[in-house]
């Protein structure tokens, strides 16, 4: 991961695409990443199934899914491994810039054996 101080929400939205890359801001901070190893993906892809069964019994949650990007606050846009939405927070979820503004329900974070303890965040 590669952090750089002081991006600007406009900033992020407005980097271009590139091969390869996943970006989340944190604070302000730019970090880069490459795509997920198969244990990783493996690991998420069974969460997100545990969590889709447990979502349909519910009456409190829309769905689990991964891949979208959610903008939490001015300096702040995260891609959770795996996210499910409540019906109580659906509606009021508006997008900015190709992100989900608004936090969704829990989320859960897969660690990879690449990452370290400050990844966490």
């Amino acid at each position: 991961m590669t952090p750089q101080p002081g991006l600007a929400a406009v900033q992020f939205i407005a980097l271009p695409d590139e091969e390869g890359k996943i970006r989340e801001l944190d604070e302000g901070k730019l970090i880069e990443r490459g795509p997920a190893e198969l244990h990783h993906g493996i690991a998420v892809s069974f969460v997100a199934s545990v969590l889709d069964e447990q979502v349909d019994k519910s009456q409190a949650a829309f769905w689990a899914g991964v891949g979208c990007g959610f903008r939490l606050g001015p300096g702040t846009f995260r891609i959770p491994d795996v996210f499910v939405i409540l019906k109580s927070s659906a509606a009021s979820m508006s997008m900015f810039g190709g992100w989900h503004q608004g936090a969704p329900g829990p989320v859960v974070e897969v660690a990879s054996a690449s990452d370290n303890a400050s990844d966490s965040n």
